[in-house]
Formats: structure tokens, C-alpha cells, sequence
């Protein structure tokens, strides 16, 4: 069976969710944001060497996708995930970079090239959440090491003890008690 781009729909892009999570992403990114990954790992200086070394490995893992040529390919030239990122989020959906804004256009000026872009972008999203997912899980470890936060997500606490980061005899229930 041979199809093509052209043929794919793409209404369960929810551009609802996509807005949430680009202002999430961008908050995360951003380095000149005070809640950034980049700020983040200021902090991740002075912790113990597992968690140190931990962030730096996720830090190096999303470059490593960010950097990766995706199957969109303009002009032969693969383009980026951060590109693509980037171009969407704040040529499209932010409307704040006028460069960015032209290249979108330029991207998209053919219907099946557009689709062929969002869903893209979509694989890009779900990687880089996927991503942040783990920066998350990372910071709940830390946090409950260092300050004694309890986990207040069973599905955080069930993936920190899957990576072998708390033990698996211990019960959600038990370890994050109401206050």
C-alpha cells in the first residue's frame, strides 16, 4: 500500500494542547528564563554526582535529538528538530520572529509540504516532551533527596522506580502521605 503526505488529515493536531505546550516549551528553553533547563543546571552543580551526572546525560540526550537531521528536507538539506522547533514555535504559533515567520511560509507554501511539516513538528513534540518528561522525573528525585518533597504524581513515583532511582518495595501510598 503506497500513500502519501498528501493524503494523512490532520485533525488530531489540537492546537489548544500544541499552544500549552509551547509556552511550556519556550519557558523551558529560553535560557534568559529563570526556570530554564540552562538556569536549572546552575543548580545541578552543587548536587550529589548521580544527579549531576544524570542531568548532564539528559542535557546531552535532547542536544543530541535537537541536533538530528529530521525527515523534512527543503532543498535536499535535512532539516533539524531544533530547527523545525523553532521555526513553528515562534514563526507560527508565538508570531515572534519575523525570519522565522518567512521560513514557515516558505515551508508551507504547497498544502502537502504544510502537512508534511506538522507532522513533523508533532514527532518532534512528543520526543521533546518525552524529554522534559524525564527532566521532570530527574527533579522529583532531587528534590526528594535533598528536602524530603514527597512525590505528589503516582505515575512520577512508579517511573522513579522503574530508572531504579527510589526503591520498588515502597508504596506510593505509604512514601506520599496527605499533609
Amino acid at each position: 500500500m503506497q500513500t502519501e503526505v498528501s493524503d494523512f488529515d490532520l485533525r488530531h493536531l489540537d492546537r489548544d494542547n500544541i499552544d500549552a505546550f509551547t509556552l511550556t516549551y519556550r519557558m523551558l528553553t529560553q535560557n534568559n528564563d529563570r526556570f530554564s533547563i540552562g538556569r536549572l543546571a546552575e543548580n545541578y552543580e552543587f548536587t550529589h554526582p548521580l544527579f549531576h551526572n544524570a542531568f548532564t546525560q539528559l542535557r546531552e540526550q535532547n542536544t543530541l535529538f535537537l541536533s538530528t537531521g529530521s525527515p523534512l528536507q527543503p532543498g535536499g538539506d535535512a532539516v533539524t528538530y531544533r530547527e523545525i522547533l523553532d521555526t513553528v514555535i515562534y514563526g507560527e504559533l508565538a508570531h515572534s520572529n519575523k525570519k522565522k515567520a518567512a521560513m514557515f511560509q516558505h515551508w508551507t507554501r504547497w498544502p502537502a509540504h504544510e502537512k508534511c511539516l506538522w507532522l513533523v513538528f508533532d514527532h518532534a513534540l512528543r520526543c521533546s516532551m518525552e524529554i522534559l518528561q524525564h527532566f521532570r522525573d530527574l527533579n522529583a528525585a532531587t528534590l526528594m533527596a535533598y528536602f524530603a518533597v514527597p512525590v505528589r504524581e503516582e505515575s512520577v513515583f512508579q517511573r522513579l522506580q522503574e530508572k531504579g532511582i527510589i526503591r520498588k518495595d515502597l508504596t506510593f501510598s505509604a512514601t506520599c502521605g496527605s499533609d
